[in-house]
């Protein structure tokens, strides 16, 4: 997790052996997705999202490749 508080920018990565395999961030005042799926990928979202839906989003993602 980073926050900025001067930009008001949260960018959030889920990272597994030195690589993000899942994130969310703004970009020139847009935030987008990192699907895990490809995380190269950006999708544009219409609202930022919580801490708690980042979280649960994470916590699924790593028991479907069974490190929880």
């Amino acid at each position: 997790m980073y926050l900025n508080t001067t930009k008001k920018k949260l960018n959030l990565a889920l990272i597994v052996g030195r690589s993000r395999i899942y994130g969310v961030d703004n970009e020139g005042g847009v935030y987008h997705k990192h699907p895990a799926s490809d995380p190269e990928l950006h999708i544009a979202l219409k609202e930022e999202v919580s801490l708690d839906e980042f979280v649960i989003e994470s916590m699924g993602i790593l028991k479907e490749i069974e490190i929880l």
